[in-house]
């Protein structure tokens, strides 16, 4: 698992400035959980160099990046343009809206420390604080002020973290208490940089979910395969179509039409991923509840970034 982190972070996607011949790093990883592939949750490290070097990112899987450079600084190169951070700040991301990174050095040398995160851990926190299905694209605010004290507190934990003895076995820590810690560092990682669901956290926080809300939400998650209008939930759940709708958007900031399509776009990629179904696409999108095709794909591309058959694509290559 070492190997893999080395190789997917600091090796084939790594490119030294300068002398590559005389470009030296140092690491120390300590990664926490575990996932059905053999891959760690979370890995904390600290990273140090005589020099600044370039990373460009692995799209083969989701992930929810933060680096806070302790010496030199850190550049993130997205479409929209480029963001920097020296010490006192942190830099927040997922792989997919980076184009590529630039560590700094500061008289010839660089430090930071970091955090990589599998996204579906972010995505479980999310969804059960939410009860509601995620987008993959969380829309992070990319800058995090260390000064602040959820900033503080982050940086804090990844500080103590990224000091223990490198392993990749949780130092010792029980499964239980590993999961913990990510789930932890998640929620923490989730109020600290705002989000397309940080407003809708603040509101659900504020007041509980109407009992007619739940019960639609459930409803739709038992039928969202099935041909199922929002006439027929609301008659479910006993309240005029009018109420359903603005008790949606109120509580949950997304229309029933909506909440019920990202529940079978969610459907239709996990047997998109799964290489025991021989389905094809279009008979997949059908079985989930989408009766065409093309608008499934639009949406699907929308939702993940990706097309119906690149997800199938990279299943396979898993294998």
């Amino acid at each position: 698992m070492r190997d893999v982190f080395l190789s997917r972070k600091l090796s084939s996607n790594m490119q030294a400035e300068g002398d590559e011949a005389a470009f030296r790093w140092r690491l120390n990883v300590l990664s926490l959980g575990g996932s059905e592939r053999g891959q760690a949750d979370a890995y904390f490290y600290r990273l140090n160099c005589n020099g600044g070097w370039w990373y460009t990112p692995s799209p083969e899987r989701s992930l929810i990046n933060l680096v806070i450079p302790v010496v030199g600084g850190v550049s993130l190169q997205r479409e929209a343009g480029r963001i920097d951070a020296e010490p006192g700040e942190a830099l927040v991301y997922q792989n997919h809206v980076l184009t590529r990174k630039r560590m700094r050095p500061f008289e010839g040398c660089f430090e930071c420390i970091g955090l990589t995160m599998e996204f579906r851990r972010a995505e479980r926190v999310l969804a059960e604080l939410l009860q509601a299905p995620i987008e993959a694209d969380l829309r992070l605010t990319p800058k995090i002020d260390l000064k602040t004290t959820h900033g503080h507190i982050a940086a804090s934990m990844m500080e103590r973290l990224s000091l223990l003895p490198g392993t990749d076995s949780g130092s010792g820590l029980t499964p239980q208490l590993q999961q913990r810690l990510v789930d932890a560092f998640a929620h923490l990682l989730l109020e600290c940089s705002p989000h397309r669901y940080t407003d809708r956290l603040i509101r659900q926080g504020s007041g509980a979910v109407p009992g007619y809300i739940r019960r639609a939400r459930d409803y739709m998650w038992r039928h969202c395969a099935s041909d199922l209008s929002m006439t027929d939930v609301a008659a479910e759940v006993q309240v005029s179509l009018r109420t359903l709708e603005s008790g949606f958007r109120k509580f949950l900031d997304t229309t029933p039409g909506a909440y019920l399509r990202t529940l079978r776009l969610r459907l239709a990629r996990k047997r998109l991923q799964s290489n025991a179904d021989a389905c094809s696409i279009g008979e997949i999108a059908k079985a989930c509840g989408f009766q065409h095709v093309g608008r499934f794909a639009r949406y699907y591309m929308q939702a993940y970034g990706e097309t119906p058959s690149q997800t199938r694509q990279s299943g396979a290559q898993r294998t």
